[in-house]
């Protein structure tokens, strides 16, 4: 038996789907960058987010968010995370790589932009953090180095968290200049968070690009 890889229709979440997302969802993020379990599966609902999932029979291995961001041809990737206990099998480099391939299937979408928790000065290999952008990078997936001190909104109560932002394209072979790099940073802080240009992490964010060499 192989692992299927699927974009999850409402019809396909049943309660043991839905736990079994719940429990990944809660292992592999900490408070600070989780959301609501209800607000993280509602948009899959409504049609506003797609739920792309990686199971064998009825055991959920991994699963991944995306939604389309307001510039043409490019997905926010919210969430993505394979069962620890799973891990190892090489299911996160094939969903990652169907989620892309689907996207531009079915939207002709080309481009993901995501973030990634920034590992502690000093943390070893082996550090969560470290591995996971050392995933990305595997798989094509670049830091946009112009914006030089991104931040998420801490989700669980005041402050931020200190954050990388990446970036990928099917097409593009060339990394984002600062200007495009700037104008995505707008959008995802606008389209994920509801923060306009004008909101002060916005503009701490959008200081500290950097100018093409």
């Amino acid at each position: 038996m192989t692992w299927q890889y699927q974009v999850a229709k409402p019809d396909d979440l049943r309660p043991d789907t839905l736990e079994q997302i719940g429990v990944i969802y809660e292992t592999s993020f900490s408070p600070a960058l989780r959301e609501s379990y209800t607000a993280l599966i509602t948009p899959v609902m409504t049609g506003t987010a797609t739920l792309y999932l990686a199971s064998l029979n009825r055991t959920v291995g991994g699963f991944a968010l995306t939604a389309p961001l307001s510039i043409p041809g490019v997905n926010y990737l919210s969430y993505f995370a394979v069962d620890p206990a799973q891990r190892g099998q090489g299911i996160g480099g094939v969903l990652f790589r169907f989620l892309l391939d689907d996207a531009y299937r079915r939207t002709g979408d080309t481009e993901l932009l995501w973030e990634v928790e920034r590992p502690e000065p000093g943390a070893g290999p082996d550090d969560p953090n470290r591995r996971r952008i050392a995933f990305y990078r595997r798989h094509g997936g670049v830091i946009l180095d112009h914006v030089a001190d991104f931040r998420m909104p801490n989700l669980a109560g005041p402050g931020t968290v200190p954050a990388a932002l990446m970036w990928t394209s099917l097409v593009r072979p060339a990394p984002l200049t600062a200007a495009e790099s700037e104008a995505y940073v707008v959008a995802l802080f606008a389209d994920v968070y509801g923060r306009d240009r004008d909101d002060a992490l916005v503009m701490d964010v959008v200081r500290s690009i950097r100018v093409d060499a």
